[in-house]
């Protein structure tokens, strides 16, 4: 069952001549395990390949050990996502890395290490 909204894209792909590519990205990584679980589940068992926004500050060990043996088992591709998502901006547009931050205060306290 597709969701009603998705149906106009859905026509607009059926139509296609030629295949579309697409990718998928799930943002903040580290805020909700259990459902993130849930997706990585859906994406694996349909084989097929999704980015994760991960943030460093909100990511258990559990979850980093989940997610390094997901990206070796099934493809899954982790980008940094700021550090903690958290705003520094005083004003405009909100940022974790924006001009009212000190460079000093920007740097991470963690070491930084490879994912294998």
């Amino acid at each position: 069952m597709t969701a009603p909204w998705l149906e106009p894209v859905r026509g607009v792909l059926d139509r296609r001549a030629t295949p579309v590519d697409v990718f998928f990205r799930d943002d903040d990584a580290g805020w909700d395990d259990a459902a993130l679980g849930r997706l990585l589940d859906v994406f694996e068992r349909n084989g097929a390949p999704i980015d994760l926004a991960v943030i460093p500050e909100a990511l258990g060990d559990g979850l980093a050990e989940e997610l390094i043996a997901r990206r070796r088992r099934s493809g899954v591709r982790l980008h940094q996502h700021g550090f903690a998502h958290v705003n520094h901006q005083l004003s405009g547009r909100k940022g974790e890395f924006g001009s009212d931050r000190s460079v000093e205060g920007s740097v991470p306290t963690w070491p930084l290490v490879g994912v294998g």
